[in-house]
């Protein structure tokens, strides 16, 4: 039986958050957990990363919301260290002790097994820690940690011109909101959405919008993965930097599994190999122990201090993360 927006707005209220957050977040869990035009599809899957529900909650980089809406719920997540609970509750580490917040592969099958089996409730308790884990890590407003998390969302959402299937999603869902807000509950709200709607974005864009400055071509890492745009959101002009992230990350960790290395975090990396180096607006960041994440990526790209004495590029970076 399909959700209706009346029921995610009572399971984000018995979360807690405040109406106006509410208000800001549905119509974006909506679109979020779109599947052939249908919102809230609780066992929703994004086609590139590994980010599932209501949220789109990454097991890749969400492990301490998700840690906490499943200690909240009385759930243990098998093997979990002493060491691994003290990071994922606190969203952090120390800078003299290893990460590692990263789920194991058997921990990482438990948390995807669950969310596909949980209900409303549930996810909106994950979509509440998600908030938090961005407050605990960045010190984020909620309304921060929300523009920071479905940033590409919004972004559409705001560009009704040149995203007109998104905007009448939006419409659809917002009427529902002010019905609810102005009518109060009922018995039998149900979410009818256009029939235009698709699952999937046009493809045929090939420039970036020139009228804002929201970066449309990147969502936060903790809803799709910590290397930019899924495929059906992207548009042809960030293809190689999107490439550039994925093979960076892919191809080292994917050699070091191979030598049974941990998993390597390029933050860390680069913050080691720049230990010596003066302090300026990217290494600051990165000796902060703040992940490098497609935020940073141009201002990376553009700005940093590389030992080399010129800009980074893809090769300068594989020479940093080589082990």
């Amino acid at each position: 039986m399909a959700i209706t927006t009346q029921e995610v707005i009572q399971a984000l209220q018995e979360e807690g958050l405040s109406d106006d957050v509410i208000k800001t977040l549905v119509p974006i869990l909506a679109y979020e957990s779109r599947v052939n035009g249908v919102p809230y599809v609780l066992t929703a899957l994004d086609s590139e990363s590994p980010s599932y529900g209501l949220g789109q909650a990454n097991v890749t980089t969400m492990e301490s919301a998700l840690w906490m809406a499943l200690s909240e719920t009385g759930v243990d997540i098998p093997g979990a260290t002493d060491q691994q609970v003290a990071q994922w509750k606190r969203a952090g580490y120390d800078v003299n002790e290893e990460d590692v917040r990263d789920f194991t592969e058997d921990q990482e099958a438990f948390v995807i097994n669950y969310l596909n089996n949980a209900d409303l409730q549930f996810h909106a308790k994950v979509v509440k820690h998600m908030l938090h884990q961005k407050e605990l890590e960045s010190g984020m407003t909620e309304d921060e940690a929300i523009q920071d998390l479905y940033k590409l969302t919004i972004a559409k959402f705001e560009q009704p011109e040149k995203h007109p299937e998104a905007a009448s999603f939006k419409l659809t869902i917002e009427n529902d909101v002010d019905s609810f807000y102005t009518t109060g509950p009922t018995t039998t709200t149900t979410t009818t959405m256009p029939l235009t709607t698709t699952t999937t974005m046009p493809t045929t864009t090939t420039t970036e919008p020139q009228d804002t400055e929201i970066d449309t071509t990147t969502r936060s890492a903790g809803i799709t993965n910590q290397f930019g745009t899924p495929p059906q959101d992207i548009e042809i002009k960030s293809q190689s930097e999107y490439q550039m992230l994925k093979f960076l990350t892919d191809s080292v960790n994917k050699k070091r599994e191979q030598n049974n290395l941990p998993r390597l975090s390029i933050a860390d990396r680069i913050n080691k190999k720049m230990a010596d180096i003066p302090v300026g607006p990217i290494t600051s960041k990165l000796r902060q122990g703040i992940d490098f994440i497609e935020d940073d990526i141009q201002e990376f790209r553009d700005n940093i201090e590389m030992p080399f004495g010129r800009p980074v590029n893809i090769e300068d970076v594989l020479d940093l993360l080589e082990p």
